[in-house]
């Protein structure tokens, strides 16, 4: 993986975007990269295994999921499979 890891466990990468992955436990492995465009975040979703993408409750589709839009604020991104789900709490900032 390019770019460098900071303490949160997200990766810089040298397009200007953000790169973070969850280990699963009962649910998936997750990996979120999120690139900046405009005033918001376009958010790329993959998991293993294949799984259902919630943002903030709402069904967005299945993985892999490609430009889903995030605007500024706390989101809450969940994988669901039916073994489990892995959730990822992030804050989006302008």
């Amino acid at each position: 993986m390019d770019g460098s890891r900071d303490d949160a466990g997200w990766y810089a990468m040298e397009a200007g975007g953000l790169v973070a992955r969850a280990a699963g436990g009962p649910g998936p492995e997750v990996q979120l990269r999120l690139r900046p465009q405009g005033d918001r975040f376009l958010a790329t979703v993959s998991s293993r295994p294949f799984g259902t993408v919630f943002i903030d409750g709402r069904d967005v589709g299945p993985t892999p999921a490609a430009a889903l839009p995030l605007r500024p604020g706390r989101r809450v991104l969940v994988v669901r499979t039916e073994a489990g789900a892995t959730e990822l709490s992030i804050e989006v900032a302008p």
